[in-house]
């Protein structure tokens, strides 16, 4: 996973939640009384999604704690105080699983909120907190298309980010190893240039070793004829 989120994850992840506050200004009216636990309880929500886990806690049960504080933070706002949207929260509780979660620890998170969503779904049939008015042979049919639309779009979403993740892990691993690659290239050209230099210097000592040779000869037959033959030890 990589280790910095995507920036197409979060602003998913916003635009689910700027929609649900939208939502709720455009239904000001109808919610004058509990506006203002509305956005607080919407703050606290966006704020867990932030929050890292301390140092002194284990990472997986701060984000076991943390996703199942989400989960009552929609629960409280939809039953007690009536917010709409709240299938959305439910979708970002998604987003936020996959980052922190893995595997079948992933999809239990995903069970749990497609669950807790029929619950509501079917509290909020049966009090009749819906923003349309419906038949009464209505309430099974809609129960029925709410869950399996919701059902059907978890998995979708679900399945879009955690491809969105192997595609960052991808090119994270393919950056690192093109670094790599290029730390090899300059080594190996390092090298190159090292071994030429070794090959001049050889060269360069065998050809003045050869010529100090030489002369070393011609010195010492010019010292060895210069008693007896002068003129042709200078020669």
């Amino acid at each position: 996973m990589p280790s910095k989120t995507p920036r197409i994850i979060i602003i998913l992840e916003w635009a689910l939640i700027s929609f649900v506050v939208i939502s709720q200004l455009l239904m000001i009216n109808r919610l004058k009384e509990s506006i203002g636990l509305i956005f607080i309880g919407l703050a606290i929500f966006s704020g867990l999604g932030m929050w890292r886990s301390p140092k002194k806690l284990p990472k997986k049960i701060f984000n076991y704690v943390n996703t199942i504080v989400q989960c009552f933070i929609i629960t409280a706002l939809t039953i007690w105080v009536k917010i709409y949207s709240y299938q959305l929260l439910f979708l970002v509780v998604v987003i936020r699983s996959c980052l922190i979660l893995r595997g079948f620890e992933q999809f239990v998170v995903s069970g749990c909120v497609f669950v807790g969503a029929c619950a509501i779904h079917s509290y909020r049939l049966a009090h009749q907190q819906l923003p349309l008015q419906l038949a009464d042979n209505q309430p099974e049919f809609i129960w029925l298309n709410l869950n399996l639309l919701f059902g059907l779009l978890i998995f979708s979403l679900q399945l879009l980010v955690d491809k969105i993740l192997v595609e960052e892990q991808n090119k994270l691993e393919l950056a690192i190893i093109n670094q790599k690659l290029r730390n090899y290239a300059l080594r190996i050209e390092d090298l190159a240039t090292i071994k030429e230099r070794n090959r001049i210097a050889r060269e360069i000592h065998d050809s003045l070793g050869h010529s100090l040779t030489v002369f070393n000869l011609y010195l010492e037959a010019a010292l060895r004829l210069m008693p007896t033959d002068q003129q042709e030890a200078e020669c």
